[in-house]
Formats: structure tokens, sequence, C-alpha cells
């Protein structure tokens, strides 16, 4: 009785078979999402090269190909998607400053240029035998170097996504229906497409020739 003054209502979550089974399918899809993106890049790139596409052959020949790679990355990605997902609010609520406002600005910047530099990351580890380090190292060379490709590949994907979001304001059911099937694949054809011609004029044209024959 003594205590009811200072006692307060919370709610406590219990687990049941359908929160479980939910956690575990999370669980197996970021385990997966970077097989997964290795698999559609490989299959964009070809595309985007012009060339013959079999689509889930070459797909799970992708994944087969550079599985461990693939997977150490999309853990990695899915741990920035998660760290970017709790900053940008955290510095949009508290950026009552100037101090502040100027970390979310960077925060912004950072987040762009992740943005930028994962799509260069899954092509050239399907393009390339590199280490996590030269992956990093290079794909950020890659972004400032095609800057011109990297705002056409922002503004690419943020007109789309306007769009994708006004179609979800006005067709709510169609609009979402077209967000998973479409507005995803579109956009990161959109990031192959813009990203991978920097790669080739920077990494592959110096040294390899038409045929991907070594010009040494």
């Amino acid at each position: 009785a003594l205590q009811t003054p200072f006692a307060y209502l919370t709610t406590v979550n219990i687990d049941n078979t359908a929160t479980t089974i939910l956690k575990w399918i999370g669980f197996v899809v970021v385990f997966l999402f970077g097989p997964l993106n290795v698999g559609c890049t490989y299959v964009l790139r070809n595309t985007v090269k012009e060339q013959h596409v079999f689509m889930w052959s070459d797909f799970f020949y992708a994944i087969r190909k550079n599985l461990k790679q693939a997977i150490i990355f999309g853990l990695l990605d899915c741990m920035c998607f998660a760290a970017i997902l709790y900053a940008l609010p955290f510095y949009y609520t508290y950026a009552t400053t100037f101090a502040m406002q100027m970390l979310l600005v960077a925060m912004i910047m950072i987040t762009l240029l992740y943005l930028v530099m994962r799509v260069y990351i899954y092509l050239m580890i399907v393009t390339f035998d590199l280490n996590f380090r030269k992956l990093y190292k290079y794909a950020f060379i890659l972004a400032t170097a095609g800057i011109k490709r990297t705002i056409m590949m922002l503004a690419g994907l943020f007109t789309l996504f306007i769009l994708s979001a006004y179609l979800v304001i006005l067709l709510k059911s169609l609009g979402l229906l077209l967000l998973f099937i479409f507005t995803l694949a579109f956009a990161y054809l959109i990031c192959v497409y813009c990203a991978y011609p920097v790669m080739k004029k920077h990494m592959i044209d110096p040294f390899y020739d038409e045929d991907g024959n070594s010009k040494d």
C-alpha cells in the first residue's frame, strides 16, 4: 500500500509462437541480406553491360562464388543501417543548438556517402577479388571520383521515392504493392547503372581489354 503512490503501469511483452517465428525470420533475413544483394548486383551488372542474363542461374552463381564475403559484408551493412536509423532521429531530435545542427548535417552527408559506397562495394565483390580494407577504400575513391554520376544517382533515387510516396498516398494499396515489387528493384537498377561505368573507367579499362584479358 505504501508503494502504490510510486507505482506505475507498464506493458510486459511475452513471446509466443508467432513472435518467435518472426524473430527467426528476421534473423534469417539479416543473415541472407548480403548474399541477396550480391546476387541482385551480379544480375543487374550484366544487364547494364548488355550481356545475356540467365536470371536464376546467374543469381545463385554469384552467391555461391562470393558467399563468405557476401555474408560478412551483409552483416556489416545491416549494422551500418541500424546505426544510421538510430543516429539520424537522435541528431534531428536534439538539433536545437548550432553544434548539434552541424552534427546532423554531417550525419546526413555520411549517410549519403555510405549509400553510394555500398553500391560500389557490392559491384566490386562480384567483379574483383579484394579484401574488405580495399573494398571500402576503393568504394570511397570511386564515390568521390564519379561525383557527377553520384549526384545523378542520388537525384534519381530521390525522384523515384518521392513519386512512390505520392502514389502510396494517392492509391494506397497499389502504391504499397508497387513499392515492394517495382520501386526497390528500379532503385537498385539506377544505382548500378550510375556506378558501373565509373568502376569500369577507373578499375577495368586501364588493366583489362574488352574480353577480360589482362593488358600486362
